[in-house]
């Protein structure tokens, strides 16, 4: 079954494959060191993204005949690659800058190209000096030189022609389709491209053909060579090449376009060599920037938070990785947003017509969040143990923007609370306790001292008691903060002092130990007032309630409940 991708042909050369090799290996590595490129300039560090993904089952050739049978694959996995693009590759989930043609025509394809040059000329009005990239991907039938579609084929010259009308600055292109690599340059020899003896890269493609700095094709098979169709995985290549954005190797924030090219290229030879059915695709380079790694797609997740305030306004973009991984966010006055983004290093710029009001740097931590608040916000309350830590203030247009971070701090909390512990028969524990308590809290570190008091009373036949309970209970553990509870697990050591009377006059002093493991949430945890609730339980060493009674061993169980005000 032929299916498959990758573009521009191979030149054969007079030399063995053992020659050939070796120069492809030595000429790679010095590639890798040094290619995937494009990175945006320091002044913009902003790029956009734009694809066309086009998934055709059946293809006819220019006579109006279809060469080969219909394929299952192509059409399902088109829109499978599409959602990955943007789940994964920092693609625009909206179809004016990402676009998927299935059993797409010719006019089609050039009017989704003019589509995207219309949306890229916007975008350049809306946020100013930007970098561009355009992607472009087939998977279908192809057949020397050609890539089939419903009414007639796409040549070299006229993806030439697409790409030039896109006028991107990167363009980088997959081709699932049989013979795809003999889209030859000799087709689009009109506009300067040349092939480079010994190895499948092209280097000359001047700028002014394209108005493009450089361009990455990536093609499924050799020129004489088939593509296949799997009946399990779909087209092989384009399989893999979905399967790479998310399990290539990571290099830093994200999966460079060289790791996502070698881990599919590798599945794929690996798999058809497997079924005798080898196919081994191929790559083009032109015109590449030379300054650093070009990331294509971004699997990680999103664990920390951006925080815009209520009054915060305007047109944002939050650039990754020099502005390889570009997010857009409009933002209007009135109601608060939180946002999940990457931990790492980013910029946040400010837009107004097109100029960059304001460009500065901010840093996510892996859980931890970032808030970007206004002058008109209210004072913004941390969570226990934490306290705001200024990043940078900045006026911009008509507001004054400060950015701050949570970090590690001590947070001071006092509270009334009630406790309830299970009663003893025949041991003096009173089963209602009230108090007050002192609270610290530190990142992680929890600290807490209560002073309760109880009373008990029982009436027996021939006797009675009643009796004062004061409490004193150390308690030391850790938390954590979950959006808006804080969670904890402590131990707690506590003593009691009792004050018995009996009712013939005498009196009795006795006391009680009690260690027992606590677990409490405390819910809101980011304000000034705040209701916790909590659970103990443990072994406790008690009086006996008669006068001559010893202490005895028991498990206690206590609930409570406590308000508790934040006072630093």
């Amino acid at each position: 079954m032929a299916n498959g991708c990758l573009h521009w042909g191979a030149h054969r050369l007079g030399l063995s494959p053992s020659i050939i090799e070796d120069i492809v290996r030595h000429l790679l590595f010095v590639l890798i060191v040094c290619l995937f490129t494009a990175v945006p300039s320091p002044a913009a560090a902003v790029t956009v993204r734009y694809a066309m993904v086009i998934g055709n089952n059946t293809g006819v050739d220019a006579d109006g005949q279809q060469p080969f049978s219909k394929l299952q694959f192509a059409q399902r996995e088109a829109q499978r690659l599409r959602d990955q693009l943007v789940a994964l590759a920092n693609f625009d989930r909206s179809p004016e800058r990402t676009i998927l043609l299935t059993g797409g025509t010719r006019a089609q394809v050039y009017e989704a190209a003019q589509a995207l040059a219309k949306q890229k000329l916007a975008d350049l009005q809306t946020f100013g000096k930007i970098e561009t990239l355009f992607a472009f991907f087939f998977t279908g039938h192809g057949l020397n030189g050609r890539l089939l579609l419903a009414d007639g084929p796409l040549t070299g010259a006229d993806l030439g022609e697409i790409f030039r009308s896109v006028g991107a600055d990167l363009n980088v292109s997959v081709f699932d389709a049989c013979y795809s690599g003999s889209l030859e340059p000799g087709a689009m020899s009109t506009k300067g491209i040349e092939m480079t003896p010994g190895l499948n890269i092209f280097r000359a493609l001047p700028e002014q053909v394209l108005t493009a700095e450089g361009s990455v094709w990536f093609v499924s098979s050799a020129a004489d060579q088939v593509s296949y169709e799997d009946e399990n995985l779909g087209g092989v290549f384009t399989h893999f090449f979905i399967e790479a954005l998310a399990k290539a190797q990571r290099d830093g924030p994200g999966i460079t376009l060289e790791r996502v090219w070698h881990y599919a290229r590798e599945k794929t030879v690996e798999h058809t060599a497997r079924r005798g059915r080898r196919q081994e695709p191929q790559q083009f380079v032109t015109n590449l920037k030379e300054t650093g790694p070009f990331y294509f797609s971004f699997p990680g997740r999103r664990t920390a938070r951006l925080i815009l305030g209520e009054a915060v306004g305007g047109r944002f973009l939050l650039s990754y990785a020099d502005g390889q991984l570009t997010e857009r966010l409009v933002k209007k006055p009135g109601v608060r947003r939180e946002m999940l983004v990457y931990p790492g290093t980013a910029h946040l710029l400010l837009l107004e017509e097109g100029k960059i009001l304001l460009r500065e740097e901010l840093t996510f931590v892996d859980g931890g969040e970032v808030a970007l608040s206004s002058t008109a916000d209210v004072a913004i309350h941390t969570s226990l143990g934490e306290r705001i830590e200024s990043i940078w203030v900045k006026g911009a247009s008509a507001q004054t923007l400060h950015a701050s971070r949570t970090a590690a701090g001590a947070s001071v909390s006092v509270g009334a609370s009630y406790r309830y512990s299970l009663p003893h028969p025949g041991l003096l524990s009173p089963s209602h306790q009230t108090g007050a308590t002192l609270r610290l809290d530190y990142d992680w570190l929890l600290a807490s001292l209560f002073v309760g008091y109880g009373r008990a009373a029982e009436q027996f036949d021939s006797w009675s008691y009643e009796a004062d309970a004061f409490v004193l209970a150390a308690q030391l553990g850790l938390a954590k903060n979950l959006s808006m509870m804080r969670l904890s697990g402590s131990l707690s050591v506590g003593a009691s002092a009792y004050w018995q009377r009996y009712d013939n006059g005498r009196q009795r002093q006795s006391w009680a130990f009690e260690p027992a493991v606590v677990a409490s949430v405390l819910l809101p945890n980011d304000g000034l007032l705040g209701v916790e609730l909590s659970a103990s339980t443990g072994p406790t060493l008690l009086p006996g309630v008669g006068r001559s009674a010893g202490y005895h061993w028991a498990m206690n169980l206590d609930i409570a409940a406590a308000l508790i005000v934040r006072v630093w």
